[in-house]
């Protein structure tokens, strides 16, 4: 029968840290390598079944096949690097070996399963949200790199690609824009129609071009606007409109009355008192017949 407790001497050899962190530093065979190994970090658990494989897969070798810790001991490691609904399936579960296996077990069967992780990744390139733009570089870069996780995860479980290349380069293909899915097809091999490898290299070669060519196009405008004058600014030339209205100082000129009579400008013609009416006449008249 296997003791439930542990003494603190036995958990103080333990390297995890149980106060949040995830990195620790597992003993090896060799105490020469153990000396220049450096922390190691496992990720932790919650029950993202995308994440499943990254997991048990760290866990695997670097806590489960170390031959220099016991069956409680790697129980102890796996308690603390789970969280959320991974964690309480192992929570009421005492600190014994055959727990330690039971649990490993139980993990397997619900994150585990091939057929349900087959799924959870071809759901994962679903949701891949689609690029409109081939001129969108950052969309395509994150667009190649998630497919890569998937596709890879894919192929460690034994999928080949003749299984579900079928499926998956049709939903690849929508995924990007029209003008790389006809370039694609205008370049595809007849023989490797279903190659799922093909389509992602051609993904990545028509990235790193565009990437290349945008480094080369702002390398080219940074030396011409070095020789560029640092004032120089563009400004259109706005076209010359005739000026029709009055300027300011006709809008403030007094026009003055003129008396036609004395060129006096003190009266009006009707109010002058210097001549009298008939003689107002006289002039009027001579006005006229010089006038005609």
């Amino acid at each position: 029968m296997y003791k439930s407790k542990i003494n603190k001497k036995h958990l103080s050899q333990l390297a995890v840290n149980f106060n949040g962190a995830n990195e620790s530093n597992v003993r090896t065979n060799n105490p020469a390598l153990s000396l220049n190994l450096p922390k190691l970090r496992i990720p932790n658990f919650s029950g993202d079944s995308s994440t499943y494989l990254e997991f048990i897969n760290c866990f695997t070798n670097a806590i489960d096949a170390n031959e220099s810790l016991n069956n409680v001991d790697k129980f102890i490691y796996l308690k603390s690097f789970l969280s959320g609904e991974a964690s309480k399936i192992v929570s009421g579960f005492a600190l014994t070996e055959d727990n330690y296996k039971s649990c490993l077990n139980l993990l397997k069967d619900k994150y585990g399963r091939q057929n349900h992780l087959i799924s959870c990744f071809m759901n994962k390139l679903l949701e891949i949200e689609p690029v409109k733009s081939s001129f969108n570089l950052k969309g395509l870069r994150k667009l190649h790199d998630e497919s890569e996780i998937n596709i890879g995860n894919l192929y460690s479980m034994g999928v080949a690609s003749g299984n579900y290349g079928h499926l998956l380069i049709p939903i690849l293909l929508k995924q990007l824009p029209h003008d790389l899915v006809v370039e694609f097809h205008r370049q595809k091999d007849s023989k490797n129609i279903g190659d799922v490898k093909e389509l992602m290299k051609f993904i990545k070669f028509e990235i790193e071009s565009r990437e290349s060519a945008n480094i080369a196009s702002t390398r080219a405008f940074t030396e011409n606007s070095r020789y560029l004058p640092r004032n120089l600014s563009y400004q259109p030339q706005q076209p010359k409109l005739k000026n029709n209205f009055p300027s300011s100082s006709a809008l403030t000129t007094v026009v003055r009355n003129v008396c036609i009579f004395c060129n006096s400008d003190t009266h009006t013609s009707i109010g002058c008192q210097i001549f009298s009416n008939e003689e107002k006449r006289y002039k009027l008249k001579r006005v006229d017949v010089i006038g005609a």
